[in-house]
């Protein structure tokens, strides 16, 4: 089975859920990264050291092995440290925050996905989330489907694929061409890309790894397999959330 990498912060409500389910899924092994406390939040050092002190006292039935960052870095840096590490770990793996339950019978199908597509010059990551309802779908029956988006929930990848992404240049974005977006999206998702390329290259915009790894699938040339049955539930949804503090309508 493959290794997965939970991504931890400050929340021992949605961490514990997902450690349960996690260790049902019977991955070879289980790394887990936390960032640092925010400098700005005085009450993140108290939850940050209550995460910790949660996981010294699990008792994990799998092997496990902890990164525990000294220095914040967020959604930027932060998260992106802590999957630059499990992928100098591993060949493959899967990639979980700690507010994302994934069903414990799914867990075959991602290592299959991983070995079936490991050698796919034309692939880049894969996911087990699915937000589309197999209703919209163009062949509902076909167990995946490739995409040109990725996602940031219950996904996996492999080492290689991830290094190249974190050595893309940001800098110089002059392969983004309108014809090229045009090949991805509609117009208006050509003219929203066109406003994002110009905010990234001026500097305004600071790049997340997700927008990254975003990028470099478009560079180059790479699709996302997507599952056609969902398999993931995110569960996050409160005031401690960084970003997801309530459920979307």
């Amino acid at each position: 089975m493959l290794p997965i990498l939970v991504l931890v912060h400050r929340r021992i409500d949605t961490l514990s859920r997902v450690l349960s389910a996690a260790e049902l899924l019977h991955p070879s092994c289980i790394y887990l990264s936390g960032d640092a406390p925010r400098p700005d939040h005085e009450h993140d050092v108290d939850s940050v050291e209550k995460v910790w002190d949660f996981l010294d006292s699990y008792h994990f039935r799998q092997p496990v092995h902890f990164q525990r960052l000294t220095t914040h870095g967020g959604l930027a840096q932060g998260v992106e440290k802590g999957i630059s590490w499990f992928f100098s770990e591993v060949e493959a793996g899967l990639v979980l925050e700690d507010d994302v339950l994934v069903n414990p019978q799914t867990m075959r199908l991602a290592s299959l996905l991983a070995r079936s597509y490991r050698d796919s010059s034309a692939v880049g990551s894969f996911t087990l989330f699915n937000p589309v309802p197999r209703r919209q779908l163009s062949d509902p029956f076909n167990p995946v489907r490739l995409s040109q988006l990725t996602s940031s929930l219950c996904w996996g990848s492999w080492s290689d694929r991830w290094s190249r992404s974190m050595r893309l240049n940001i800098k110089d974005l002059s392969w983004l061409s309108e014809d090229k977006l045009a090949t991805i999206g509609n117009d208006r998702f050509v003219r929203y890309w066109v406003r994002r390329k110009q905010q990234i290259e001026s500097g305004q915009e600071e790049v997340s790894w997700e927008m990254r790894f975003l990028l470099a699938h478009w560079y180059h040339g790479w699709t996302t397999v997507v599952t056609t049955d969902n398999h993931a539930l995110h569960i996050g949804f409160n005031s401690d959330a960084t970003n997801s503090t309530s459920r979307p309508r």
